[in-house]
């Protein structure tokens, strides 16, 4: 199985590194924390997933000797449903950080697999909210 430093080997030189793991890759993960300072958790509201977070936590949290910052994004959320905002409420109760930007549910993401995402996307507030920047969110 290829190790992560095979897969980005400037990882180590890089100011800024971003992987994306399938959660089932529990080898991949374990190595891939022990490279960033940061780790974004993508879930959406529904109880399937957040039935899935707390392994995935726990996972994260024996990675690595120094813990990363986590921060957990609702993704594919129906803007007004009772599901995005309680699913919020429960996580935010659990002390989990959780970031102000939600990923919508649009169509185009579905059919956009492997494209640029499209001008209106929310992923840039997502990246402008975990760097800080003002006017996130």
């Amino acid at each position: 199985m290829p190790t992560v430093a095979s897969r980005l080997p400037e990882a180590t030189e890089a100011s800024s590194t971003s992987s994306s793991i399938r959660p089932g890759e529990a080898a991949l993960v374990r190595a891939a924390v022990n490279f960033v300072d940061t780790v974004l958790v993508p879930v959406q509201p529904t109880l399937q997933e957040l039935n899935r977070l707390r392994p995935t936590l726990e996972l994260i949290a024996g990675c690595a000797p120094d813990e990363p910052e986590v921060h957990v994004l609702l993704t594919r959320v129906r803007a007004g449903t009772r599901s995005a905002r309680e699913a919020r409420e429960v996580l935010t109760g659990l002390g989990l950080s959780m970031l102000e930007s939600e990923i919508p549910l649009p169509e185009a993401y579905g059919c956009g697999f492997g494209l640029i995402p499209p001008q209106w996307h929310r992923y840039g507030a997502v990246v402008d909210e975990l760097l800080g920047t003002p006017g996130a969110a």
